[in-house]
């Protein structure tokens, strides 16, 4: 947990890269033509930044994985509005990009089932 301690940038990023795990191989998902296509049109578009909006279960997450795993950043940052949907993405990218590691940011626990796969800050507005 982070106080109001001054903390450099790079010394935050090197405590969260201390604290991810790197996660085992695992099969990756092969994406359906239309994703292939999303991922060639963003990844032509230079892939800066993008947002996927697709009706649920239409393969947005393959989409993201595909596009970067395609452009291999040094670092993405991926925004969901519940814990349950950061344990959907980490599951699915350990499959999707395989030897990448995985950072949750966010408010209360992260969820024991995801202990080996990600690693967690807890961030809080308490005093």
């Amino acid at each position: 947990i982070l106080d109001e301690s001054d903390i450099e940038l790079a010394d935050f990023l090197a405590l969260c890269a201390a604290a991810v795990p790197a996660l085992p191989t695992t099969a990756r998902k092969v994406p359906f033509p239309h994703n292939a296509q999303a991922i060639e049109a963003i990844v032509a578009f230079h892939g800066s930044r993008g947002i996927v909006c697709r009706p649920t279960g239409s393969g947005k997450t393959i989409v993201q994985a595909g596009v970067i795993d395609a452009l291999s950043p040094a670092s993405t940052l991926v925004l969901v509005p519940s814990i349950e949907l950061t344990r959907q993405l980490i599951r699915s990218y350990t499959a999707d990009l395989p030897g990448y590691r995985f950072l949750a940011v966010f408010s209360g626990k992260l969820p024991d089932d995801l202990g080996g796969l990600a690693g967690g800050i807890e961030a809080t507005t308490n005093s």
